[in-house]
């Protein structure tokens, strides 16, 4: 409902096209959910198994991860470290 006002309001003023972005969001939560799940597993795995692979896309990196979707904490994370 929300997004639906907001948008013919947007597009009043002359704006061609408004994007709800939730769903991308979602979906980059769900992406660092499952890395951190292959890093862990790499990282804890035991000496009698062998370890899980990370996904093919990502290296194997160190703990912790850090992972944000805000802008802000992204900006002062590469600022700062």
């Amino acid at each position: 409902e929300t997004f639906k006002r907001l948008s013919t309001f947007l597009k009043s003023l002359g704006v061609h096209s408004v994007y709800d972005t939730s769903c991308s969001r979602d979906f980059s939560l769900i992406e660092s959910a499952e890395e951190f799940v292959a890093r862990y597993r790499t990282a804890h795995s035991s000496s009698n198994s062998p370890p899980t692979p990370p996904p093919s896309t990502l290296p194997p990196g160190p703990l912790p991860m850090l992972a944000s979707a805000c802008p802000g904490w992204v900006c002062y994370a590469e600022k700062t470290h």
